[in-house]
């Protein structure tokens, strides 16, 4: 590889099939090889990680324990990664996307524990699931900019902070949706 500057991390696994430490496996060690495997190339060039998080980092959900513990394994790894003085030149944020309309959400509806299945069938009979592409378009926009959507502006220019958790906000969507229709 010639250089890197942006290195997103969203590859994960929801943990409802998978044993707990493929679950762990996936969500957590995969990205701290990969991180750990491109920080030289990461450090030269004043480069950008981000983590797509989930709210189960902050509170797992007992009958899926092992996604939401990985996650938040990820998330402190990765602060304490950029509090080392050789990475202060890497920017790391995490971005919360929110209910998106993958497979993880079919899984739930499927193969989810009681609550998880509950939630999951309500969020896609209320409409609430978010439309992949768009998720995408406010990620590539936050990690090439290093700024947040700022609804008072309708622009990305509110500065992301190292190690801030970005939840893609509701009137972010509305406005990419505008945006959109305008192509």
């Amino acid at each position: 590889m010639g250089g890197a500057t942006i290195l997103i991390l969203n590859a994960a696994v929801p943990g409802i099939r998978e044993q707990d430490d493929y679950t762990f496996k996936v969500n957590r060690d995969a990205q701290r090889v990969l991180v750990e495997s491109t920080a030289n190339l990461l450090r030269v060039s004043n480069s950008r990680i981000v983590f797509l998080s989930s709210p189960q980092a902050e509170s797992p959900e007992k009958d899926n324990l092992a996604y939401g513990q990985s996650k938040r394994e990820t998330k402190n790894w990765l602060k304490d990664f950029s509090s080392k003085e050789e990475n202060k030149n890497i920017h790391i944020f995490s971005v919360n996307p929110g209910p998106v309309d993958t497979r993880m959400h079919d899984e739930a509806i499927n193969y989810g524990g009681a609550e998880i299945k509950r939630r999951s069938i309500q969020i896609k009979a209320e409409g609430k699931l978010r439309d992949p592409k768009l998720i995408g378009r406010i990620i590539s926009k936050m990690s090439t900019t290093g700024n947040k959507f700022n609804p008072e502006t309708d622009e990305y220019d509110t500065p992301i902070a190292n190690n801030e958790v970005v939840v893609i906000s509701s009137e972010n969507i509305e406005f990419e949706k505008s945006l959109v229709s305008k192509e």
